[in-house]
């Protein structure tokens, strides 16, 4: 039998922590003295303090430890637990290495002394929004201004309206036709009218950038969007979308519009300065 310092000395714990996980029922002393009160530990009870220690560092809670190291917890229940737990690790290592991403690109920035020359670049999750939609592939990039007027007129309520956004499913410089989805993000759902879909927007990792200034030079915004993506280690995961945040057609110098590419994170093992340009 060890004492209670000699048993923390072994586990590489504090006596403080052996009482109170004596306390909680956690793991009981071997003996205890009824005269003294003083804890005696065997060491058959050492496996089971580790067990403890590496599903405490694993980031389990207490109760959670408790039902992982009893003998009584059937299998399947301690398999669901780590199951959970390793999706919980695997969805906070994608946003560690995003934000890895985030302080490499910002350091090369820094050493190539480019700061103030370049396009600002973020990385961000957007939230779910309601949306009236029409997709149809167009001659041109201007015609999509029909879609918005037709998605308009069968909303009929325009008090429901809070934006207006795009998603190019194709665009010209395939040689095929255009294929854009036209949104009207709505303040919430409406009824579904016609050809007009109304839909939930799904939530999505997007890279994005703010492009000041008309059509005539918003194809270097995508090309500096899409080297950052490339360059950071990250893969497009969907169509380009555009949001309009300021759009007067007679001052084309004083639109503003949000480029989002949905991006999926680094695969695993994959290290984004590696990848970078």
């Amino acid at each position: 039998m060890l004492q209670i310092g000699d048993f923390a000395r072994l586990g590489k714990v504090s006596v403080r922590t052996l009482r109170f996980y004596d306390e909680i029922g956690l793991l009981r002393p071997a003996h205890v003295d009824t005269s003294t009160g003083y804890r005696r530990y065997s060491l058959e009870q050492v496996p089971l303090l580790n067990q403890i220690l590496v599903f405490r560092d694993l980031g389990f809670s207490l109760p959670q430890t408790a039902r992982l190291v009893d003998p009584g917890t059937p299998l399947p229940a301690r398999r669901a637990l780590l199951l959970e737990r390793r999706d919980d690790l695997r969805s906070r290592a994608c946003r560690e290495l995003e934000r890895l991403a985030l302080v490499d690109s910002r350091l090369r920035r820094i050493e190539r002394r480019a700061e103030g020359g370049q396009q600002e670049v973020s990385l961000r999750r957007t939230e779910p929004a309601w949306v009236a939609s029409l997709r149809e592939e167009l001659p041109s990039y201007e015609a999509i201004d029909r879609l918005f007027e037709a998605i308009g007129e069968e909303l009929g309520d325009r008090r429901l309206v809070r934006g207006r956004a795009a998603i190019w499913h194709r665009c010209a410089s395939r040689g095929e036709p255009i294929d854009c989805e036209a949104l009207l993000f709505l303040k919430r759902p409406a009824p579904r009218v016609r050809r007009v879909r109304i839909a939930q927007l799904s939530a999505a990792t997007v890279a994005c950038l703010f492009h000041h200034g008309g059509d005539d030079t918003i194809g270097e915004a995508y090309r500096s969007l899409r080297h950052w993506i490339s360059s950071n280690g990250f893969q497009v995961a969907g169509p380009s979308r555009e949001i309009y945040w300021a759009d007067d057609a007679s001052a084309p110098e004083t639109r503003v519009t949000e480029i989002q590419f949905p991006v999926e994170a680094p695969r695993r093992g994959t290290d984004p300065r590696r990848t970078a340009a």
